[in-house]
Protein backbone atom coordinates (compact mmCIF):
# COMPACT_ATOMS: atom_id res chain seq x y z
CA UNK A 1 0.00 0.00 0.00
CA UNK A 2 2.89 2.36 0.76
CA UNK A 3 4.54 1.49 -2.86
CA UNK A 4 0.92 2.36 -4.23
CA UNK A 5 0.41 5.41 -2.71
CA UNK A 6 4.46 6.34 -3.27
CA UNK A 7 3.71 5.56 -7.26
CA UNK A 8 0.75 7.67 -7.18
CA UNK A 9 2.09 10.60 -6.16
CA UNK A 10 5.20 10.15 -8.20
CA UNK A 11 2.92 9.69 -11.61
CA UNK A 12 1.15 13.25 -9.78
CA UNK A 13 3.94 15.29 -8.61
CA UNK A 14 6.79 16.54 -11.00
CA UNK A 15 9.11 14.07 -8.98
CA UNK A 16 11.51 11.67 -11.35
CA UNK A 17 10.06 8.28 -12.54
CA UNK A 18 10.72 5.38 -12.91
CA UNK A 19 9.89 4.72 -9.69
CA UNK A 20 12.05 1.85 -8.85
CA UNK A 21 11.40 -0.55 -6.42
CA UNK A 22 13.15 -1.19 -2.92
CA UNK A 23 13.04 -4.71 -1.84
CA UNK A 24 16.44 -5.98 -2.90
CA UNK A 25 19.48 -4.41 -0.40
CA UNK A 26 22.46 -5.57 -3.34
CA UNK A 27 20.32 -3.07 -5.31
CA UNK A 28 20.20 -0.35 -2.99
CA UNK A 29 23.58 -1.22 -1.83
CA UNK A 30 24.58 -0.55 -5.60
CA UNK A 31 22.62 2.36 -5.94
CA UNK A 32 24.24 4.25 -3.22
CA UNK A 33 28.12 3.03 -3.74
CA UNK A 34 28.05 2.96 -7.62
CA UNK A 35 25.40 5.04 -8.81
CA UNK A 36 23.97 7.61 -6.30
CA UNK A 37 22.50 9.96 -9.30
CA UNK A 38 19.19 7.23 -9.15
CA UNK A 39 18.47 7.13 -5.50
CA UNK A 40 16.02 9.88 -6.37
CA UNK A 41 14.06 7.36 -8.26
CA UNK A 42 14.29 4.82 -5.53
CA UNK A 43 10.94 4.31 -3.40
CA UNK A 44 11.58 5.02 0.17
CA UNK A 45 9.13 2.50 1.15
CA UNK A 46 11.02 0.19 3.77
CA UNK A 47 11.28 -3.38 2.17
CA UNK A 48 9.19 -6.11 3.80
CA UNK A 49 12.00 -7.63 6.31
CA UNK A 50 12.26 -3.70 8.08
CA UNK A 51 7.85 -3.13 7.50
CA UNK A 52 8.21 -6.43 9.69
CA UNK A 53 10.83 -5.22 12.04
CA UNK A 54 8.96 -2.33 12.79
CA UNK A 55 6.13 -4.33 13.69
CA UNK A 56 7.61 -6.71 15.79
CA UNK A 57 9.58 -4.44 17.54
CA UNK A 58 7.04 -1.71 18.32
CA UNK A 59 3.40 -2.52 17.92
CA UNK A 60 4.26 -6.59 18.92
CA UNK A 61 6.22 -5.90 21.97
CA UNK A 62 4.15 -3.07 22.85
CA UNK A 63 1.35 -5.53 22.77
CA UNK A 64 3.00 -8.03 25.14
CA UNK A 65 4.39 -5.64 27.70
CA UNK A 66 8.16 -6.12 26.70
CA UNK A 67 10.53 -3.92 25.95
CA UNK A 68 11.57 -3.48 22.46
CA UNK A 69 14.94 -4.43 23.31
CA UNK A 70 13.38 -7.88 25.16
CA UNK A 71 12.43 -9.11 21.49
CA UNK A 72 15.13 -11.00 19.77
CA UNK A 73 13.92 -11.02 16.09
CA UNK A 74 14.73 -13.06 13.78
CA UNK A 75 13.99 -13.07 9.92
CA UNK A 76 14.15 -16.21 7.45
CA UNK A 77 15.58 -14.68 3.73
CA UNK A 78 16.30 -16.05 0.87
CA UNK A 79 19.37 -13.79 0.41
CA UNK A 80 22.67 -13.07 2.30
CA UNK A 81 22.47 -9.28 1.71
CA UNK A 82 19.66 -9.13 4.01
CA UNK A 83 21.84 -9.19 7.12
CA UNK A 84 23.63 -6.54 5.87
CA UNK A 85 20.01 -4.37 5.54
CA UNK A 86 19.20 -5.67 8.80
CA UNK A 87 22.72 -3.89 10.51
CA UNK A 88 21.73 -0.37 8.38
CA UNK A 89 21.95 2.18 11.10
CA UNK A 90 18.25 3.29 9.47
CA UNK A 91 16.79 0.69 10.89
CA UNK A 92 17.42 1.22 14.66
CA UNK A 93 13.84 2.40 16.43
CA UNK A 94 14.53 6.12 18.10
CA UNK A 95 13.87 5.67 21.95
CA UNK A 96 9.75 6.76 21.37
CA UNK A 97 9.22 4.25 19.05
CA UNK A 98 8.33 6.02 15.80
CA UNK A 99 10.75 7.05 13.19
CA UNK A 100 13.96 5.00 12.42
CA UNK A 101 17.88 6.12 13.23
CA UNK A 102 18.17 6.48 16.27
CA UNK A 103 19.93 4.24 19.10
CA UNK A 104 17.47 2.13 20.11
CA UNK A 105 17.69 -1.78 18.94
CA UNK A 106 17.66 -2.55 15.62
CA UNK A 107 14.76 -4.17 13.97
CA UNK A 108 15.79 -7.14 13.33
CA UNK A 109 18.06 -8.83 15.26
CA UNK A 110 18.93 -11.67 13.02
CA UNK A 111 18.96 -12.46 9.18
CA UNK A 112 19.16 -16.47 8.57
CA UNK A 113 18.89 -17.72 5.01
CA UNK A 114 16.78 -20.66 3.73
CA UNK A 115 20.17 -22.53 3.67
CA UNK A 116 21.32 -21.39 7.11
CA UNK A 117 17.78 -22.67 8.37
CA UNK A 118 17.94 -25.99 6.62
CA UNK A 119 21.45 -26.56 8.01
CA UNK A 120 20.52 -25.91 11.42
CA UNK A 121 17.77 -28.63 10.94
CA UNK A 122 20.47 -31.23 9.64
CA UNK A 123 22.67 -30.58 13.03
CA UNK A 124 18.95 -30.70 15.29
CA UNK A 125 18.00 -33.82 14.23
CA UNK A 126 21.69 -34.98 14.58
CA UNK A 127 22.51 -36.08 10.31
CA UNK A 128 26.38 -35.94 9.94
CA UNK A 129 26.78 -34.94 6.45
CA UNK A 130 29.86 -35.24 4.61
CA UNK A 131 31.31 -33.61 1.31
CA UNK A 132 29.79 -35.30 -1.94
CA UNK A 133 31.24 -34.75 -5.39
CA UNK A 134 30.71 -31.34 -6.65
CA UNK A 135 28.08 -30.68 -3.72
CA UNK A 136 29.63 -28.66 -0.15
CA UNK A 137 29.19 -30.07 3.14
CA UNK A 138 27.05 -26.65 3.69
CA UNK A 139 25.17 -27.52 1.07
CA UNK A 140 24.74 -31.30 1.68
CA UNK A 141 23.51 -30.51 4.96
CA UNK A 142 21.19 -28.07 3.89
CA UNK A 143 19.22 -30.21 1.42
CA UNK A 144 19.43 -33.55 3.97
CA UNK A 145 18.03 -30.87 6.78
CA UNK A 146 15.06 -29.50 4.41
CA UNK A 147 14.44 -33.56 4.07
CA UNK A 148 14.44 -34.20 7.72
CA UNK A 149 12.09 -31.07 8.01
CA UNK A 150 9.41 -32.45 5.41
CA UNK A 151 9.28 -35.53 7.50
CA UNK A 152 8.01 -33.81 10.75
CA UNK A 153 4.40 -33.62 10.69
CA UNK A 154 2.57 -30.60 10.28
CA UNK A 155 1.79 -28.26 12.93
CA UNK A 156 -1.20 -25.16 12.14
CA UNK A 157 0.42 -22.00 11.57
CA UNK A 158 0.69 -19.15 13.84
CA UNK A 159 -2.49 -17.04 13.59
CA UNK A 160 -1.68 -13.63 15.27
CA UNK A 161 0.74 -12.29 12.37
CA UNK A 162 0.55 -15.20 9.54
CA UNK A 163 -1.43 -14.39 6.94
CA UNK A 164 -4.06 -17.45 6.30
CA UNK A 165 -7.71 -18.07 5.80
CA UNK A 166 -9.86 -20.61 7.21
CA UNK A 167 -13.22 -22.16 6.68
CA UNK A 168 -14.76 -22.33 3.40
CA UNK A 169 -12.43 -21.02 0.05
CA UNK A 170 -13.16 -18.13 -1.50
CA UNK A 171 -14.37 -17.19 -4.99
CA UNK A 172 -12.26 -15.61 -7.30
CA UNK A 173 -14.26 -12.43 -6.87
CA UNK A 174 -14.50 -12.28 -2.99
CA UNK A 175 -10.85 -13.01 -2.69
CA UNK A 176 -9.95 -9.55 -4.43
CA UNK A 177 -7.67 -11.64 -7.29
CA UNK A 178 -8.48 -8.25 -9.48
CA UNK A 179 -7.31 -5.08 -9.15
CA UNK A 180 -8.96 -2.66 -6.12
CA UNK A 181 -11.21 -0.31 -7.37
CA UNK A 182 -11.61 3.38 -5.99
CA UNK A 183 -12.51 2.77 -2.56
CA UNK A 184 -9.61 0.73 -2.13
CA UNK A 185 -7.09 3.37 -0.64
CA UNK A 186 -6.30 2.32 2.71
CA UNK A 187 -7.67 4.95 4.70
CA UNK A 188 -9.47 5.53 8.42
CA UNK A 189 -12.98 4.52 6.98
CA UNK A 190 -12.23 1.02 6.55
CA UNK A 191 -15.21 -1.06 7.90
CA UNK A 192 -12.36 -3.68 9.73
CA UNK A 193 -15.31 -4.73 12.03
CA UNK A 194 -17.34 -6.16 9.35
CA UNK A 195 -14.59 -7.42 7.59
CA UNK A 196 -13.82 -9.88 10.47
CA UNK A 197 -17.45 -10.85 10.60
CA UNK A 198 -17.53 -11.74 6.81
CA UNK A 199 -14.42 -13.81 7.40
CA UNK A 200 -15.66 -15.35 10.65
CA UNK A 201 -19.31 -16.26 9.35
CA UNK A 202 -17.12 -17.70 6.30
CA UNK A 203 -15.12 -19.97 8.52
CA UNK A 204 -18.02 -20.73 10.06
CA UNK A 205 -20.41 -22.18 6.93
CA UNK A 206 -19.95 -24.96 4.68
CA UNK A 207 -18.66 -28.48 4.67
CA UNK A 208 -15.37 -27.43 4.35
CA UNK A 209 -14.80 -25.46 7.62
CA UNK A 210 -11.33 -26.38 8.49
CA UNK A 211 -9.75 -25.78 5.45
CA UNK A 212 -6.99 -23.53 6.11
CA UNK A 213 -5.31 -21.17 2.78
CA UNK A 214 -2.59 -18.92 3.20
CA UNK A 215 -3.02 -15.24 1.42
CA UNK A 216 -0.62 -14.83 -1.38
CA UNK A 217 0.00 -12.60 -4.07
CA UNK A 218 -3.06 -10.37 -6.12
CA UNK A 219 -2.77 -13.50 -8.83
CA UNK A 220 -1.36 -16.92 -9.40
CA UNK A 221 -0.14 -16.20 -13.07
CA UNK A 222 3.39 -15.34 -13.75
CA UNK A 223 4.21 -12.20 -11.92
CA UNK A 224 7.62 -14.22 -10.85
CA UNK A 225 8.75 -14.96 -7.33
CA UNK A 226 10.01 -11.50 -5.77
CA UNK A 227 6.36 -10.87 -3.71
CA UNK A 228 4.26 -9.24 -6.63
CA UNK A 229 5.52 -5.58 -6.25
CA UNK A 230 5.12 -4.92 -10.33
CA UNK A 231 1.75 -7.01 -10.15
CA UNK A 232 -0.15 -4.72 -7.27
CA UNK A 233 1.32 -1.58 -8.18
CA UNK A 234 0.22 -1.77 -11.72
CA UNK A 235 -3.39 -3.06 -10.87
CA UNK A 236 -3.42 -0.12 -8.54
CA UNK A 237 -2.39 2.33 -10.60
CA UNK A 238 -4.55 1.07 -13.61
CA UNK A 239 -7.55 1.25 -11.14
CA UNK A 240 -6.62 4.66 -9.58
CA UNK A 241 -5.59 6.42 -12.18
CA UNK A 242 -7.04 5.58 -15.25
CA UNK A 243 -10.21 3.87 -13.81
CA UNK A 244 -9.27 0.56 -15.76
CA UNK A 245 -9.71 -2.73 -13.50
CA UNK A 246 -6.84 -4.88 -15.12
CA UNK A 247 -7.86 -8.68 -13.96
CA UNK A 248 -6.25 -12.13 -14.47
CA UNK A 249 -2.70 -12.67 -15.83
CA UNK A 250 -0.52 -9.88 -16.81
CA UNK A 251 0.56 -9.81 -20.18
CA UNK A 252 4.62 -9.72 -20.16
CA UNK A 253 6.49 -9.33 -23.21
CA UNK A 254 10.48 -10.24 -23.19
CA UNK A 255 12.30 -7.28 -24.90
CA UNK A 256 15.10 -9.24 -26.06
CA UNK A 257 14.53 -12.72 -26.82
CA UNK A 258 17.78 -13.99 -24.72
CA UNK A 259 17.08 -12.02 -22.01
CA UNK A 260 15.06 -13.87 -19.78
CA UNK A 261 15.58 -11.56 -16.45
CA UNK A 262 14.32 -8.89 -18.30
CA UNK A 263 10.25 -8.35 -18.75
CA UNK A 264 7.87 -5.50 -19.46
CA UNK A 265 3.79 -4.96 -19.16
CA UNK A 266 2.20 -1.90 -20.86
CA UNK A 267 -0.99 -0.70 -20.31
CA UNK A 268 -3.29 0.66 -23.43
CA UNK A 269 -6.13 3.17 -23.79
CA UNK A 270 -8.90 2.43 -25.72
CA UNK A 271 -7.39 4.78 -28.54
CA UNK A 272 -4.35 2.24 -28.59
CA UNK A 273 -2.22 4.95 -26.96
CA UNK A 274 0.34 3.46 -23.93
CA UNK A 275 -0.63 4.71 -20.58
CA UNK A 276 1.40 2.67 -17.92
CA UNK A 277 5.08 0.68 -18.90
CA UNK A 278 6.36 -1.30 -16.08
CA UNK A 279 9.09 -3.53 -16.33
CA UNK A 280 11.12 -6.35 -14.36
CA UNK A 281 14.87 -6.39 -14.28
CA UNK A 282 17.01 -8.93 -12.41
CA UNK A 283 20.27 -9.89 -12.27
CA UNK A 284 23.64 -6.84 -12.41
CA UNK A 285 23.31 -7.15 -16.10
CA UNK A 286 19.99 -5.92 -16.40
CA UNK A 287 20.73 -3.27 -13.06
CA UNK A 288 23.43 -1.45 -14.75
CA UNK A 289 21.57 -1.39 -18.66
CA UNK A 290 18.78 -0.06 -16.08
CA UNK A 291 20.74 2.44 -14.42
CA UNK A 292 23.09 4.15 -17.78
CA UNK A 293 19.65 5.04 -18.98
CA UNK A 294 18.35 7.24 -15.72
CA UNK A 295 21.48 8.57 -14.27
CA UNK A 296 21.50 12.62 -15.07
CA UNK A 297 24.72 13.12 -16.83
CA UNK A 298 26.57 16.48 -15.96
CA UNK A 299 24.69 18.09 -18.76
CA UNK A 300 21.61 17.06 -16.70
CA UNK A 301 22.89 18.47 -13.54
CA UNK A 302 24.04 21.68 -14.88
CA UNK A 303 20.48 22.33 -16.21
CA UNK A 304 18.93 20.92 -13.18
CA UNK A 305 16.83 18.40 -15.44
CA UNK A 306 16.64 14.69 -15.14
CA UNK A 307 16.25 12.43 -17.87
CA UNK A 308 14.47 8.72 -18.16
CA UNK A 309 15.73 7.30 -21.36
CA UNK A 310 14.31 3.92 -20.06
CA UNK A 311 10.86 5.09 -20.66
CA UNK A 312 9.26 2.63 -17.63
CA UNK A 313 6.92 4.06 -15.04
CA UNK A 314 8.22 1.86 -12.38
CA UNK A 315 10.66 -1.33 -12.24
CA UNK A 316 11.03 -4.23 -10.11
CA UNK A 317 14.87 -4.57 -9.86
CA UNK A 318 16.04 -7.59 -8.02
CA UNK A 319 19.64 -8.22 -7.99
CA UNK A 320 19.96 -12.04 -8.33
CA UNK A 321 19.19 -13.66 -11.50
CA UNK A 322 15.46 -15.09 -11.54
CA UNK A 323 14.73 -13.17 -8.29
CA UNK A 324 14.22 -13.89 -4.85
CA UNK A 325 13.76 -17.39 -5.39
CA UNK A 326 17.04 -17.54 -6.84
CA UNK A 327 18.60 -15.68 -3.94
CA UNK A 328 22.13 -16.67 -3.00
CA UNK A 329 21.12 -17.78 0.41
CA UNK A 330 18.62 -20.41 -1.20
CA UNK A 331 19.14 -24.44 -1.31
CA UNK A 332 21.01 -25.36 -4.45
CA UNK A 333 19.55 -28.03 -7.13
CA UNK A 334 19.57 -31.22 -5.82
CA UNK A 335 22.51 -33.54 -6.93
CA UNK A 336 22.14 -36.18 -9.43
CA UNK A 337 20.03 -39.24 -8.03
CA UNK A 338 23.41 -41.36 -7.26
CA UNK A 339 24.24 -38.56 -4.80
CA UNK A 340 21.34 -38.81 -2.10
CA UNK A 341 20.47 -42.37 -2.37
CA UNK A 342 17.57 -43.25 -0.25
CA UNK A 343 16.28 -39.65 0.61
CA UNK A 344 13.01 -38.94 -1.29
CA UNK A 345 12.41 -40.24 -5.02
CA UNK A 346 15.10 -40.79 -7.86
CA UNK A 347 15.13 -38.23 -10.68
CA UNK A 348 16.17 -39.10 -14.19
CA UNK A 349 18.84 -36.82 -14.02
CA UNK A 350 20.29 -33.00 -11.84
CA UNK A 351 17.88 -30.67 -11.41
CA UNK A 352 19.21 -27.30 -13.26
CA UNK A 353 18.61 -24.31 -11.35
CA UNK A 354 16.05 -22.77 -13.48
CA UNK A 355 13.70 -25.83 -13.38
CA UNK A 356 14.10 -25.53 -9.54
CA UNK A 357 12.84 -21.95 -9.77
CA UNK A 358 10.06 -22.80 -11.91
CA UNK A 359 9.53 -25.66 -9.43
CA UNK A 360 10.02 -22.98 -6.56
CA UNK A 361 7.65 -20.40 -8.69
CA UNK A 362 4.93 -22.94 -8.93
CA UNK A 363 5.02 -23.81 -4.59
CA UNK A 364 4.97 -19.90 -4.06
CA UNK A 365 2.33 -18.90 -6.57
CA UNK A 366 -0.11 -21.72 -5.78
CA UNK A 367 1.35 -24.31 -2.59
CA UNK A 368 0.10 -27.67 -3.76
CA UNK A 369 -3.62 -25.87 -3.73
CA UNK A 370 -3.39 -23.82 -0.29
CA UNK A 371 -2.34 -20.29 -1.75
CA UNK A 372 -5.16 -18.34 -2.30
CA UNK A 373 -4.69 -14.34 -4.52
CA UNK A 374 -5.78 -11.45 -2.63
CA UNK A 375 -4.04 -7.54 -3.02
CA UNK A 376 -3.12 -6.59 0.51
CA UNK A 377 -4.91 -3.65 0.55
CA UNK A 378 -8.08 -6.00 0.72
CA UNK A 379 -6.62 -7.24 4.08
CA UNK A 380 -8.34 -6.89 7.81
CA UNK A 381 -5.42 -7.23 9.24
CA UNK A 382 -3.87 -4.43 7.25
CA UNK A 383 -6.87 -2.00 7.58
CA UNK A 384 -6.71 -3.13 11.57
CA UNK A 385 -3.40 -2.33 11.81
CA UNK A 386 -3.39 0.97 9.79
CA UNK A 387 -6.60 2.47 12.54
CA UNK A 388 -5.66 1.08 15.91
CA UNK A 389 -2.30 1.50 15.97
CA UNK A 390 -0.79 3.64 12.83
CA UNK A 391 -3.94 6.03 13.67
CA UNK A 392 -3.39 7.30 10.40
CA UNK A 393 -3.55 6.35 6.38
CA UNK A 394 -1.53 5.77 3.80
CA UNK A 395 1.22 8.32 3.61
CA UNK A 396 0.32 9.99 6.98
CA UNK A 397 2.76 11.50 8.78
CA UNK A 398 3.12 9.12 11.27
CA UNK A 399 2.64 6.26 8.59
CA UNK A 400 5.82 7.32 6.48
CA UNK A 401 8.18 7.61 9.67
CA UNK A 402 7.12 4.04 10.30
CA UNK A 403 6.99 2.43 6.67
CA UNK A 404 9.69 5.08 4.80
CA UNK A 405 13.65 5.01 5.15
CA UNK A 406 16.27 6.94 3.60
CA UNK A 407 19.23 6.36 1.34
CA UNK A 408 22.91 7.76 1.25
CA UNK A 409 24.95 9.09 -1.32
CA UNK A 410 27.96 6.41 -0.26
CA UNK A 411 29.98 7.24 -3.81
CA UNK A 412 33.21 9.28 -1.57
CA UNK A 413 32.91 6.40 0.82
CA UNK A 414 33.13 3.38 -2.05
CA UNK A 415 35.72 5.48 -4.10
CA UNK A 416 37.61 5.96 -0.74
CA UNK A 417 38.03 2.30 0.14
CA UNK A 418 38.87 1.41 -3.43
CA UNK A 419 41.28 4.17 -3.64
CA UNK A 420 43.24 2.54 -0.20
CA UNK A 421 42.32 -1.17 -1.64
CA UNK A 422 44.69 0.02 -4.86
CA UNK A 423 47.15 1.61 -2.65
CA UNK A 424 47.35 -1.44 -0.19
CA UNK A 425 48.41 -3.51 -3.20
CA UNK A 426 50.72 -1.27 -4.35
CA UNK A 427 52.20 -1.20 -1.24
CA UNK A 428 52.33 -5.39 -1.24
CA UNK A 429 54.05 -5.10 -5.13
CA UNK A 430 56.42 -2.63 -3.59
CA UNK A 431 57.36 -4.87 -0.99
CA UNK A 432 57.33 -7.90 -2.57
CA UNK A 433 59.62 -6.67 -5.50
CA UNK A 434 61.85 -5.26 -2.98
Amino acid sequence: NQNQNQNQNQNQNPNPLPVLASACPGWVCYAEKQSPGVLPHISNVKSPQQVMGTIVKRRVAAALGLDPAAVFHVAVMPCYDKKLEASRGDFRGEPEGVGDGGEGPPDVDCVLTTGEVAELLAGAFGIAVKERDGYSTEAAGAREGAAALARVPPAPLDGWLASFGTGRRPSPSSSGAGAPGDDAEMDMDVDVDAAVDADASVAASGADANDEWVWGCDSKEGGGGSGGYLEHVFRYAAAKLFGIEVRGALEYKIPRARNLDLREVTLEGPDGTTLLRFAQAYSFRNIQNMVRKIKPTAHDIHLGTSRDGCGYDYVEIMACPSGCLNGGGQLPPPPPPEEIAGIGGARPRAMTAKELVDELETKYRWGDGTVEPRPPDASPEVAEAYRDWVRGAVGSERARALFHTRYHDRGAEAAAAAGGAVAAAAQLKLTSDW
